[in-house]
């Protein structure tokens, strides 16, 4: 068994998810479940932008990582200047073998989207907080509306109890299902029309105050 820092503070706190490695199986995670202002207290950038390209890479130790480079529109929480910013992703496939951790989820080439980012100084399995509670895609309508869908292809209608919560210890272990507590969901089949979606100029917004109030 693989133990990794917590996603919840880059630190002296506990666990905060687990890699278990399985002879002939692929790695199965539990990543433990944060508020939506965890994700954004402990990230050190927070930006809108898309996927210019992917490239997986063997390392020296032998792991496989994908090294996704995006075009940064705009950065909504801490300072970065540049124009594009390179991650790295555990797994990948090289040379026909590959590596994969299962529910972490390397952005798509072309995909656009709002990326909670935990430090630009190390390298991890995933470099976004709390996996995809800090990975939210965009996606524009026909009348030009854009609006901010989880992974799981669910709509984002509203974001509630955005002020700062005390981290999940390990006493207290809940596990996400893919986002964040207070991020507010509907089905896609289930929304129609589309009026109450979240715009992505709504997201930011709630990310710029809740960044305000925890800092």
């Amino acid at each position: 068994m693989l133990r990794f820092p917590s996603p919840f503070a880059k630190g002296m706190h506990l666990l905060g998810f687990v890699v278990f490695l399985c002879a002939g199986a692929a790695p199965a995670s539990t990543v433990l479940e944060m508020s939506f202002a965890q994700v954004v207290a402990h990230s050190e950038l927070v930006f809108e932008g898309w996927v210019l390209s992917r490239q997986a890479r063997r390392l020296s130790n032998g792991s496989i990582h994908t090294f996704v480079d995006f075009q940064v529109d705009e950065v909504v929480k801490g300072d970065y200047s540049g124009t594009t910013l390179q991650l790295s992703f555990l797994g990948g496939q090289v040379d026909g073998k590959g590596m994969h951790v299962t529910d972490l989820q390397i952005p798509l080439l072309g995909e656009t989207g709002l990326y909670f980012v935990e430090t630009l100084s190390q390298t991890q399995v995933n470099p976004l907080v709390g996996w995809a509670q800090g990975h939210y895609l965009i996606e524009t309508l026909d009348d030009g509306r854009r609006i901010v869908m989880t992974l799981g292809n669910e709509t984002v209608v509203s974001i509630s109890e955005p002020a700062e919560q005390a981290p999940v210890t390990s006493a207290m272990n809940t596990f996400s299902k893919g986002k964040a507590k207070g991020v507010q969901i509907t089905p896609r089949s289930l929304l129609s029309p589309l009026s109450q979606a979240m715009s992505a100029e709504q997201f930011k917004a709630i990310v710029r105050d809740v960044a305000a109030q925890t800092q």
